[in-house]
C-alpha cells in the first residue's frame, strides 16, 4: 500500500486538484519516496503485502522460553506458530511487548507444556519453527512518517523529478553507519531517525 495518494500530495503541495496531468509522475515519486523511507529506516509501515511465514532455528533464535524475531511483527496470520510438526496454540505464548506493537519476540507461558525445540525428533533442526503473520512496523504509516513522505515527495517534485533511483539512497558502511545524500532536507531525516533500526552490538 502506498503511504500517500496523489490527492494527498496535491493538497499538501499546492498543485490544483483538478490538474491530473502529473498524476502518473506523482504516483511514481510517491513510490520512490516510500522506498527511500523503508531503506533508510529498515522498516515497513503498512501491512499490505506484509503477510508471510518466517522460519527460525531454536539454537539460533531461542533463549530459554523466548523466541526472538528478526523483523517487526504486528499480528499473527491464520497459520499461526509451529515448532517442528506441532502447532503452538495461541494460549501457550504471549507477544513481547504485551501491550504495544511492533512485537519482537514470543514468550512461552509459565505453565505450557509446549517447547520451541522440535518435539517429534531428537532435537533442533534448521527452520523447525515457523511464524505466520504480518511482518511490519504498523498497519498504516504513523502520521509523522506520512509527513516525512509528503515532504520528500514535494522535495523530489521541486528538484525536477530526478529519475535516477539510486542517487538518493542511503549508503550503509561496514561499521553500520549510514551516509546520507547531503541534499535531503534535515527535517525529513530527523523524523526518520526516530524509527531507524540500529545495529545490535555484538
Amino acid at each position: 500500500m502506498a503511504y500517500l495518494t496523489s490527492s494527498d500530495v496535491k493538497d499538501y503541495g499546492g498543485i490544483p486538484a483538478t490538474d491530473s496531468a502529473d498524476d502518473a509522475e506523482i504516483t511514481a515519486i510517491i513510490g520512490r519516496a516510500q522506498r527511500y523511507i523503508e531503506e533508510y529506516t529498515g522498516r515497513i509501515f503498512s501491512d499490505t503485502d506484509a503477510l508471510a511465514t518466517r522460519y527460525f532455528t531454536a539454537s539460533e533464535s531461542v533463549r530459554g522460553s523466548v523466541l526472538w524475531l528478526d523483523k517487526d511483527f504486528i499480528s499473527l496470520g491464520t497459520d499461526g506458530v509451529t515448532a517442528g510438526t506441532d502447532a503452538i496454540a495461541s494460549t501457550d505464548y504471549v507477544l513481547v511487548p504485551r501491550n504495544d506493537a511492533p512485537h519482537y519476540a514470543l514468550k512461552l507461558t509459565a505453565n505450557t507444556p509446549a517447547d520451541w525445540g522440535d518435539p517429534t525428533s531428537d532435537g533442533d533442526y534448521e527452520d523447525a519453527i515457523t511464524v505466520h503473520g504480518y511482518w511490519c512496523y504498523s498497519s498504516d504509516p504513523p502520521l509523522d512518517i506520512k509527513q516525512a513522505c509528503l515532504r520528500l515527495v514535494k522535495w523530489y517534485y521541486k528538484q525536477g523529478r530526478v529519475t535516477d533511483e539510486t542517487a538518493d539512497r542511503p549508503i550503509v558502511l561496514e561499521s553500520g553507519a549510514t551516509v546520507l545524500p547531503s541534499q535531503i532536507p534535515g527535517d525529513i531525516t530527523e523524523i526518520l531517525d526516530r524509527y531507524r533500526l540500529r545495529p545490535v552490538a555484538s
